[in-house]
């Protein structure tokens, strides 16, 4: 959980600036045949934070790929595998890490 708590701001973590909206709450996380399963509450889908959806959606993905043993993630809203966010992008699939949106340090 602690990585996702840093990407929702936690006071705990160094960060510059959250990439998921910050009231949002980890209802669930679990493992189960390489797929990283978490549950956000509906705050998640209120994208009230200035930040792309695909940067929102794998700053998630990419945490949780990297410290985790799953291949896959699955994000679910309030236990909604079919949920959508604010600007109608669909949470149904199974996320695999996104290299593109890394920043490399020069």
């Amino acid at each position: 959980y602690e990585i996702l708590r840093c990407l929702v701001g936690s006071e705990m973590c160094i960060r510059d600036s959250p990439t998921i909206p910050q009231n949002t709450d980890i209802l669930g996380i679990e493992v189960s045949d390489n797929v990283c399963y978490v549950d956000f509450s509906s705050a998640f889908s209120d994208s009230g934070i200035d930040i792309p959806v695909n940067t929102m959606i794998y700053s998630v993905v990419n945490s949780l790929l990297d410290t985790t043993s799953a291949d896959k993630v699955q994000i679910s809203i309030e236990g909604d595998t079919e949920a959508k966010l604010s600007d109608g992008t669909s949470l149904y699939s199974l996320f695999s890490k996104n290299t593109d949106l890394i920043l490399k340090e020069n």
